[in-house]
């Protein structure tokens, strides 16, 4: 595979670009470097999704809004409050939240509101990550688990 590596406001990204039969050894990252050069819209991808907060808002327009959902009140209220949701969550890239992020939320929402809030505001934001899923071929929700894993829960679950 060729990689090609940029620098964004002092981060360095990678993208990987295909196979490298296209190109020897040598003139690859040349190569990868020239493509990004002639269209680098092509690579953006997650790089360019919007903070939380303003996915949320896409979200509820575009899902809870659209479709006039009956519960469209409690779900806006479970993903802007900042009693639930805390800002170092909201300003963070969307596609950057992962299960830690999420671990994390839930344990403080339980220690503040209970616990029965913490799974419905997880629940909100699952449904949401699902959403973004659908929307953007180059996005894996945190939640999604992997067909290993599975297996092996089903295998060990037949076990007993």
């Amino acid at each position: 595979m060729a990689a090609i590596t940029y620098s964004d406001g002092g981060r360095s990204h990678s993208r990987m670009l295909g196979t490298t039969d296209k190109y020897k050894r040598s003139k690859t990252p040349r190569a990868a470097a020239r493509s990004y050069r002639k269209d680098p819209k092509k690579f953006e991808g997650k790089q360019k999704a919007g903070t939380f907060e303003e996915t949320v808002a896409e979200f509820l327009k575009r899902e809870v809004d659209e479709h006039k959902l009956i519960t469209a009140k409690e779900i806006r209220r479970k993903l802007t409050h900042p009693k639930y949701i805390p800002t170092r969550i909201k300003h963070k890239r969307f596609t950057e939240i992962d299960r830690d992020d999420l671990r994390i939320l839930r344990n403080d929402i339980a220690d503040g509101p209970g616990t029965g809030m913490a799974n419905a505001v997880i629940a909100s934001i699952k449904a949401m990550c699902n959403w973004y899923e659908e929307q953007h071929s180059d996005y894996t929700s945190p939640f999604r688990e992997d067909t290993a894993a599975m297996a092996n829960k089903r295998s060990t679950a037949n076990a007993r």
